[in-house]
């Protein structure tokens, strides 16, 4: 049994980039897209991104989310983050597993468009693998004695399983831990 502490991590894929965050290293994320005098914690280089789109915070020990009622938004979960009081975004509490798309219009990802970050909370450090799924319209997914079947998913698509991740994005399909895919 492993007793670890979990830890907090943002997974950010753009440009067909992966990059994790350690979110537990300091309370206050700045998401945003570079520019003179706007050097952001977590840097996005779609135009679609606002330079200062938003942050993640950790109050209390909790971690959440604030838009900062940007042009194009962020879809939280599918949906877009609603209006809160005076037209300001409400903030999110996050949980293992949450999904975002940075400046998106679309509740839904589009293959190697959107800036897709993840939440997640692990106990263990995974070394990310890349592997060519563009080739498969069936992809299987092996976590142990578990196999899983991806039939023309939806890129964003995230498999999680206790010793592994997986996340199809269309093209690409980054894989880490004791995950393996048969294309």
């Amino acid at each position: 049994m492993n007793n670890m502490k979990k830890k907090n991590y943002l997974i950010v894929i753009e440009n067909q980039h992966l990059t994790e965050y350690d979110l537990d290293s300091k309370a206050v994320w700045e998401v945003g897209r570079p520019a003179t005098g706007n050097q952001p914690d977590i840097r996005m280089t779609s135009g679609m991104v606002s330079r200062k789109h938003g942050r993640f915070q950790r109050i209390d020990g909790v971690w959440f989310y604030l838009d900062y009622n940007t042009k194009n938004g962020t879809v939280f979960n599918r949906s877009h983050m609603d209006a809160g009081f005076s037209g300001r975004k409400k903030p999110v509490m996050l949980k293992d597993g949450d999904m975002f798309l940075f400046g998106s219009k679309k509740e839904t990802m589009e293959r190697d468009k959107h800036s897709l970050g993840l939440f997640v909370e692990k106990n263990q450090d995974f070394s990310w693998k890349v592997i060519d799924t563009s080739d498969g319209e069936t992809i299987k997914v092996k976590a142990g004695d578990k196999i899983i079947t991806l039939r023309n998913s939806e890129a964003g698509t995230v498999i999680e399983e206790k010793d592994g991740m997986a996340i199809y994005m269309g093209n690409r399909t980054y894989v880490a831990g004791d995950i393996q895919l048969q294309v």
